[in-house]
């Protein structure tokens, strides 16, 4: 779901991600048997849950109509030829045709009930445009004229002042409240890549006891009462340790567009992880490609 939230927000469709998450909790609360379901990260997850519900309720003998949705979807065609080894023409499964129907569907299409439901589906694919990585580098400095007498004595103690360089702003943190306009970065699946983290050793093994608040401490904690420690305040070394800390446990998605997430995206032994199924990170945790192709500013 954070997947095609984000391929809307990309598109310009949407004004903020958030809104379509908004749109899936209004969809699920208007009738207790209407159901958005999030298929979760993994490659293929939505195709296969699709087909997996598909075969189960078209063995059921109450459920009298089958309505899909995927017109545009080549790998439905291998799925759906096993319901066209007859003659007659499916009348359970009902293909609705939005965009047309991609090449191998429309060989199929004719051994099914067909329909178009108008102004709820869009005729035509989202153009998805590919959001690049640019590194900010200072442009080329003019000609600095040569220093005389009556410009160095122009300056206090006889020298030349040189105005310091602007530097990028960089989130700050201050009493639990960030500023606006920082970066996501993201690989070429626009999957979130955590930034490397510098950690004390011994610091880290001396916090990670004290159960400490990690959203307190480093961004804004919403929990009212909460269960971890909130109290003293901590160093900027503390304060990389917490946030090494932090990044243990695992965010609910790989998609993830919050500023705030102090989780962790990506197992940090990656393919090298030894714990199996003990890891609190999902398999598609330990592939993640650490390689930034671009970035969200949120």
């Amino acid at each position: 779901m954070a997947g095609l939230a984000k391929t809307y927000y990309d598109a310009k469709l949407l004004p903020d991600a958030i809104v379509f998450r908004q749109f899936v909790q209004g969809f699920n609360k208007e009738h207790a048997l209407c159901h958005f379901t999030d298929a979760g990260d993994d490659k293929e997850a939505a195709d296969n849950k699709v087909k997996a519900e598909m075969a189960l309720f078209y063995d059921n003998v109450h459920c009298k109509h089958i309505m899909l949705a995927a017109s545009g979807d080549n790998s439905y065609a291998g799925f759906l030829r096993q319901y066209t080894l007859t003659d007659q023409v499916s009348s359970r499964v009902v293909l609705i045709e939005s965009i047309p129907f991609a090449n191998q569907l429309d060989v199929l299409a004719i051994k099914f009930e067909k329909t178009h439901l108008q102004g709820l589906f869009r005729d035509h694919k989202i153009e998805k445009k590919a959001l690049l990585f640019h590194e900010e580098r200072p442009g080329p400095l003019g000609d600095t004229p040569p220093a005389t007498y009556a410009s160095t004595v122009k300056q206090p103690n006889g020298w030349q002042e040189k105005q310091a360089p602007v530097l990028p702003k960089s989130p700050l943190i201050d009493g639990g409240q960030v500023e606006a306009g920082r970066r996501i970065y993201q690989n070429n699946k626009g999957q979130r890549v955590d930034q490397p983290i510098k950690a004390d050793k011994a610091t880290t093994y001396r916090l990670k006891p004290l159960k400490l608040c990690n959203r307190h401490f480093l961004t804004k904690c919403y929990h009212n009462p909460c269960g971890h420690n909130h109290e003293g305040k901590l160093t900027s070394v503390e304060i990389d340790a917490l946030r090494f800390i932090a990044r243990l446990s695992p965010c609910q998605t790989l998609y993830c567009e919050d500023p705030d997430c102090v989780s962790g995206h990506r197992c940090m032994q990656g393919a090298n992880c030894d714990k199996g199924s003990r890891c609190w990170f999902g398999d598609e945790m330990h592939r993640v490609d650490t390689k930034i192709t671009g970035f969200i500013t949120v």
